[in-house]
């Protein structure tokens, strides 16, 4: 049986692989899953907007059931990475705050996502970095402009 060529796709499969195998293990080395971080991910862009959080909004963006939210929000908790705090303003509304814990976690979370990306481009000049970044972003398009054709847009929402 002949092996197929390694061609574009299969290149960005195995960059996505391993890059995705080192975020995967920060996160598991703190005792996380991949949702749970994207969770405290997004709390961390809300908050630096001056966005108050409440548990539909995760159900919401991350389009899961109120029982899965309410489940990850308690082992967060349980973990000591978030608070339910009462809002000042209604207290029948409960607000989903991150802890000092948390936001250490994200910011060591942040610098290893940094060092593979220093990893990644290593030996990689600016031109070089350039060119690549406009090839990869012109199969972006070409891919999401196909897949466009096939969608009745007017139904997508996005965030």
């Amino acid at each position: 049986m002949e092996v197929p060529p390694k061609g574009v796709g299969f290149t960005i499969n195995l960059i996505q692989r391993a890059i995705k195998a080192r975020v995967n293990n920060v996160v598991r080395e703190a005792d996380l899953t991949k949702p749970q971080m994207d969770v405290m991910l997004f709390l961390k862009r809300r908050e630096e907007k001056g966005q108050r959080v409440i548990q539909r909004d995760l159900e919401n963006y991350f389009q899961i059931t109120n029982p899965t939210v309410s489940s990850m929000i308690s082992r967060l908790e349980t973990k000591d990475l978030i608070e339910r705090v009462s809002d000042p303003h209604d207290r029948r509304i409960r607000q989903i705050i991150l802890t000092p814990k948390a936001k250490d976690l994200i910011v060591r979370f942040h610098d290893t996502i940094q060092e593979v990306e220093g990893t990644m481009l290593e030996g990689i000049s600016a031109q070089e970095l350039e060119q690549g970044k406009a090839f990869l972003d012109k199969i972006l398009h070409n891919l999401q402009s196909k897949e466009e054709d096939k969608l009745d847009c007017h139904s997508c929402q996005t965030d």
